[in-house]
Order: structure tokens, then sequence, then C-alpha cells
């Protein structure tokens, strides 16, 4: 039916001669209208009117450089509209059309997509006199780039105009309905000024320019779907695709169900797979759709080997089927640009058989679509390095999923590896691919689960954590001993240490991206006494400053052994002995209202027991007991921060005034002032500290709620920014009003 109305409106006429072109469009030089008669096929001058074809001959020839897109509105029966796009040629073109359409809410019936031949062939098979002489044509026509495909991006640019016979035109004709509340008048032209910016952003030619124009279309089709109510049960559409040979093409034939923004990743896929989209047929009725798509390769040649076949066919299934649940994707396009570089190397596996079967499965699917649109940091250091980790998770279903080890289990497990290796490197290899691991299904688990909370997801990473820390502590001091022998006192005694967490990692609120504060204290001078003797403070400095290398970071952040929260800073020791504890944070000591703030999240976390409960002991008196933090140097301190981590316009969830810091300091310091009187406050968890408050009546409950409330939306905030962009620093919101604020709301709840 929806064919029929398209026939009734457009009278197609055959392929006209020369003659009947110049009698219609007298005042376009005749290289320009031999170009668009030969470099056109049957089938164009099949679909269009010669009113309609003059119409795009005069909007061709006005495109320049500074205006390389025309478009065309015509009202057709019922409420269905016709949009055709007329523009230069660039790789990927149609997907970013076809996106710009989605996004704007125009419901694709039915469409033709052509492009000028390539001059090569039209060269070597349609008119080799008339288009060698368009070619040497001076480039002094209306300009546009073409660009080269080549394996590191887009390169080569020269002028290239409808006139100079080198550029590749495009004519793409949608009829559909536009889905919109505006005015009609209103809609044409906010689409005209979108698909204007993204072609512009092409035009500009340079190796950032298929990327900025990707981007922006990401971020219109993800409002989009993000607006959009599917149903929520689990749904796979059969798909129908047929491949054979049109005359210079290959011809793709895809029978489906329609999904939302389908054209686009469809299109998006042959992109992906550096093929280029020549001719286009869209037809839809009750919901079904029928395209033919013509492509060819990077070459420009037809596709012939039957892998390659196979492979296109199977990457068009996948793809499809991933589409419709990229809807519940925190970052939709993200999601599938992911999914098509996974899927090109699950498809070039000799052995893939498994992944496919996987892949067809609609909560693998699902979970691929959340997972995959979620975390930078997930996909740069696991999944693109290692889809075979995915196998055995995929396969799990349901909302109580676990894929970390059990944390009663983790000792065992490390223990169990670490034994099958001799050597300290090689042990160190061990635990840290250990580490990477677990820390991979953690994260796994958080995203895919929705019963893990900010609160277990940190006690996972801090439970990992402390182990991974007792561990290499366990590792070094052994091949220390080995090396020095025993740190004894004066008196001949074994001299004592532990290590203790601060910051995140004490108040075991570990999340993204966070990173391992720690403080090695040692109990007494003295040397060691092995063949080879060292002093104390130079056999425990070794101990910290390994403890720094043997926990290796696969990026900044991520688990990063920071010991700069000692005393004296980077200029002191990096291993403290009890006597320089007691000397820098005592009542006399130097030590900043800061730094004896941050010992409330002092948490002992290996060595000797007797020894760590010592210095907490000592803590408690020279935090609770001592009134010795000023608040004006707190006040100076945060001024400090406010000025170089959070100016500008941009909010800074960590550092920003009233951002998480200030609750922090703010909880803390209630902890300080009443911590004297009562031991429940000495915690370093906040969480405890909170209800703690409320309980003794420092805080109402309603404020204690709202405290507690806001800390955790603040944790989550956080975790969300490091997640999506896999950075540890860069914690600003993103700007009022941007579509990047999308891919937050799922960790936000």
């Amino acid at each position: 039916m929806l064919e029929d109305i398209e026939r009734e409106s457009i009278v197609p006429a055959m392929k006209p001669s020369y003659q009947e072109l110049k009698k219609i469009c007298p005042d376009i030089p005749d290289d320009l209208l031999r170009n668009h008669l030969e470099r056109l096929d049957e089938n164009y001058y099949g679909v269009f009117t010669l009113a309609q074809v003059r119409s795009h001959i005069q909007r061709l020839a006005g495109l320049t450089r500074e205006h390389p897109v025309d478009v065309l509105f015509e009202e057709e029966q019922g409420n269905t509209m016709a949009c055709t796009v007329l523009a230069y040629d660039y790789p990927g073109e149609f997907s970013l059309i076809t996106g710009v359409l989605s996004a704007m809410r125009f419901n694709i019936l039915s469409g033709n997509v052509f492009t000028y031949a390539h001059i090569d062939k039209y060269v070597k098979n349609e008119a080799p006199a008339v288009a060698k002489a368009m070619v040497g044509r001076l480039a002094s026509q209306p300009c546009g780039s073409l660009l080269r495909r080549s394996s590191s991006g887009y390169e080569g640019r020269e002028p290239q105009g409808i006139g100079s016979g080198k550029a590749r035109m495009i004519i793409d004709r949608f009829c559909g309905v536009v889905q919109t509340d505006q005015p009609i008048d209103q809609w044409k032209s906010a689409f005209k000024s979108a698909l204007d910016g993204i072609i512009a952003r092409l035009e500009k030619g340079n190796g950032d320019s298929m990327a900025t124009a990707r981007s922006a279309v990401n971020e219109m089709v993800a409002a989009h779907l993000a607006g959009l109510q599917l149903p929520a049960g689990s749904v796979l559409y059969p798909v129908d695709i047929k491949v054979s040979e049109a005359g210079p093409y290959t011809r793709l034939r895809v029978l489906s169900q329609d999904t939302p923004a389908f054209l686009y990743a469809l299109s998006s896929a042959l992109a992906f797979q550096g093929l280029s989209i020549e001719q286009v047929r869209i037809s839809t009725a009750e919901g079904r759709i029928q395209d033919e798509i013509d492509i060819l390769d990077a070459r420009g040649a037809k596709i012939s080997e039957d892998s390659v076949i196979d492979t296109v066919k199977l990457s068009v299934l996948l793809t499809k089927q991933f589409t419709y649940f990229i809807g519940s994707s925190p970052d939709p396009y993200t999601a599938l640009c992911r999914f098509e570089k996974m899927l090109g190397s699950v498809l070039s596996v000799p052995d893939r058989g498994e992944w496919i079967k996987l892949l067809s499965s609609p909560d693998a699917l699902q979970d691929l679509a959340r997972l995959l649109g979620t975390s930078d940091f997930v996909w740069e250091d696991f999944i693109r390095l290692q889809y075979e980790a995915l196998l055995p998770i995929l396969k799990l279903s349901g909302d109580t999923r676990r894929f970390a080890t059990p944390p009663e289990d983790l000792e065992k497990h490390l223990r169990e590896q670490i034994i099958t290796v001799k050597g300290f490197e090689e042990q160190c290899r061990i635990l840290n691919e250990f580490k990477d691991r677990e820390l991979f299904l953690i994260d796994l688990e958080q995203i895919l689960t929705q019963s893990v909370d900010v609160k277990s997801f940190s006690r996972s990473l801090s439970r990992l954590a402390e182990l991974v820390v007792r561990m290499a502590a366990e590792m070094i001091f052994r091949d220390l001993r080995a090396r020095y022998g025993v740190p004894r006192t004066v008196a001949g005694l074994e001299a004592q240490w532990a290590i203790f967490g601060l910051g995140k990692f004490g108040g075991e609120a570990i999340g993204y991206a966070s990173d391992i504060e720690l403080l090695l204290v040692f109990s007494d001078n003295g040397r060691t006494d092995g063949a080879s003797q060292i002093e104390n403070s130079e056999y425990f400095t070794q101990a910290a400053r390994m403890l720094t290398e043997f926990i290796r970071a696969k990026r900044e952040g991520i688990f990063h052994v920071d010991m700069r929260l000692r005393p004296y800073g980077e200029s002191g020791p990096m291993a403290c002995s009890l006597e320089s504890f007691c000397l820098y944070y005592g009542p006399k000591g130097k030590a900043h209202s800061y730094e004896r703030l941050a010992l409330v999240r002092l948490r002992a976390v290996a060595g000797d027991k007797e020894f760590w409960g010592k210095i907490e002991r000592l803590r408690d008196e020279f935090v609770y007991g001592a009134q010795k933090i000023k608040l004006a140097e707190l006040r100076e301190l945060r001024a400090k921060q406010i000025a170089e981590k959070a100016s500008g316009d941009r909010y800074n969830a960590k550092f920003s005034a009233g951002a998480l810091v200030d609750l922090e300091y703010d909880i803390q310091l209630m902890q300080v002032m009443h911590g004297h009187e009562n031991a429940r406050l000495r915690t370093p968890r906040i969480h405890e500290a909170l209800e703690a408050l409320s309980d003794l009546g420092v805080l109402s409950r309603e404020e204690g709620r709202r405290l507690a409330a806001a800390y955790y939306f603040f944790r989550r905030l956080i975790n969300g920014l490091r997640m999506l962009r896999g950075s540890a620093r860069d914690l600003f919101f993103p700007p009022a009003g941007s579509l990047a604020i999308f891919p937050l709301a799922p960790p936000l709840g």
C-alpha cells in the first residue's frame, strides 16, 4: 500500500537524452548535465519525474563548501512527507542522515537512495571522452571533499565540485511520517539546521571530522532512544537476509520487523566495515521492513568472496538484533560502536559458532547493551582485549547473578594460584592478574545486576584491595628477609610494623578508579640481622617503595597505590617510624589540620595486630582527645581546592562548594568534636558515623537521612563519571542541557 502511494505521487520518467535535460536546464553548464546524466543509472530516472530531476540538478549545482547540503520537502498523500537530501558524498554519510532523521522522529516508510558512480568506472565504461574532459576541468566550481578511507581514518582532500567530474553526489529521498508536536515548518527548519551542522563537520575533511560528526549524531539518537517506551520483554525478531549481484553492485535484501533506529544501526554496521552504500530502496508496511541496499567494498568493487559475504550477513543480522536493546544502554551509539568492533573480532575467529549462538540470545544482547555503553574503563582495559572473558559471563541470567569470587574464597583462590609459581616477579604477575580479573568481575556485577548497590560495591572492592595489599606485603617482606634478615630493635627484639588504609580505602568507600592510600608504620629503629645488614628505616622504606611497584595499576587511579598521605608528605620517608608518627601528629606536631582530620579514616589492613592496636589508640588520643584541628586551616585549604580544581562554570562532583569533600569534612568534624565522649564515633566508615550521630542526637533523624542520601548520591555520581570516562580526575558534571547527561542516568538510578 505504501509503495502504491509513492508511485501515485511520482510519475517516473525514462532516462532522458542530453537534449531533453538541456531543454529543462538551459542555465546549467553542459558538462554538469552530462555528469548527472551518465553517473546515475536507469533506477534513478525510473523513480523521479523530469521536474524533480531538474530540481535536483539545480540544487546540486548550487552546493559549495559553505553550503555542502540542500534539502527538498514535498507533501505526500495523507500525513506523509517526502524529504530529499542532496549533498556531496562522504564515507558513512548515509548512516548519519538516517540517524538525524530517526533522532528527529521522522518515521521512514519508504525511500530511494542514489550515489554518483565512481569516476574511474565512468571513464572506463560509460562515456570516456566526456568524463576525461570533466576530470581536466579546473576546480573553480562549487567544492566538496572526497575523503579517502585509510587504515587510520580519513585522509587527503582536494576540491571536487559537481563540475569537476570527480565529486560523488548523493540524492537520498525518504518518505515517511513526522511524529512531532512542533509546527511542521519549525520541524523542517530544525531538521535542515541539524543536517547542515553534521555535513559541515564532514566538509572540514580532517582526521576528526567523521568522529565529531558521529559524536553529534550519537547524542541526538541517544536522546531519542532514551525517550522511547520500549517493551520490557526480551524479543528477537526473525531477520531474512539475501545477498545477490545487481549489476556493478552487491545487493543486500533485508526483511524483518522494524525496530527503533534500525536503518541507522544497519547503515552504521556497513560503514564500520568500510563498505560504501551506493543505492538503497526502502519500504515499510505494517511494521515490516523490506530494504534493498547496494554496496561496494573500500576499493569500489563488488564483494565476491563467500567468506566476506558471510561475515557481512552475520554482522547485519546480529547488529539488527542488538539494535532493539540499545535503547536501554546508557550510551546507545557507543554501545553500537563497541558491539561492531567486538563483532568484527568475533567473526574473524575460526571457531565462532558458540559466539553466534550466544549473540542470538536476548538476555546476552541486553547485557551487552548495558555493558558496552556504560564504562570506558571496563571496555578499554578488559572487554576490548579479551572478548573470551565474556563467554561464560553472558551465559548467566537473572539479577541475582554473581560473577566475582565470593569474599570468603578470595584468599584461598589467590594462594592456590601463587603457590604454583616460584620467583618474586612471577608471583607479582599472578597477583596482579588475579586483581585485574576480580576487578573486572566486580565491575560487571555492579553494571549488570540490580542487587548491587554502592555500599556493597565498595565493600567488595575494599575486601579485594585489602587482600591484595596483605598478600603483596607478605611476599615483599619474605623477599626482604631473604636478603637482609629480620629487622631488630636496639634490644634485639623483632621490630613490628603495620600498614593502614586512609581516604576512601580506609573508609571502605572505594569506587571506580579509586586509588589505595596507604601508610606504613614501624615500631623501632635498629638494624637487620642478616648477612647483608641495613638500617630498619631503609628496610621499611624499601618495603613501602616495593609496595607501590608491586601493585600495578592498569591506568591512573585504578587501584593505584598512593603513599603521599604520610608525615611530611612526599618530602618525608616513605615508611614512618612510631617516633615520627607521634612527633608529627602529637599535640606539638607540625601536621596540618587536614592531615589530622584524615586520620579519622585510618584503618589497619596488614601487619602485627598488637602494634596496629597501639597506633589506633594513639590516633584516638591525637585526633579525638586534643582539639588541634583548626577550622581556619581547613577553610583556607578548601578555598584553594575550589580555585585549583573546581573553577569555571562546570560543577565538580568532588571539589566544588557543597560537593562530596565538604560533606565528608563536615561529618568527620562532627566525629572529632564528639568522638572523645563516645567510641561509636571513632569509626573510619562514614555510614557508621552518620548512624551514630543520629542515634546520639548530634543530628536529627531527618538530618542524618538527608546527609546519607546526599553522600550516596555523590558516591554514585562520581562512580558513574569515572566509570564512563575511565578517568579518576575528570569529575565535572556535564554542562546544563548537554545530552552527555543521559549515560549517567543508570548509575544515578
